[in-house]
């Protein structure tokens, strides 16, 4: 696992939490659906004190409203709803 490599490189999983060498990006599928994998990735980061960017992306046209004034509105409440 990354995790291990990672602290075993670092010296601990302390010193990896106060100087990570990695970050995660997982992306749950838009809109409102967080998929088992991407919360399991989230969880792990958590346990382990990685830094993990969780960030929803929707499209405008595709998976949301095409309208200008609904995109920025919709989609900052998705991105804090774990």
């Amino acid at each position: 696992m990354m995790v291990d490599i990672a602290s075993a490189i670092r010296g601990s999983a302390p010193a990896l939490v106060e100087k990570p060498y990695f970050v995660v990006y997982a992306e749950p599928i838009s809109p409102l659906i967080h998929p088992e994998t991407s919360l399991a990735k989230l969880i792990l980061c958590a346990e382990c004190g990685i830094p993990c960017i969780y960030s929803p992306a929707p499209l405008a046209g595709g998976l949301l409203p095409s309208l200008s004034q609904v995109t920025p509105l919709s989609d900052w409440p998705r991105a804090f709803l774990v």
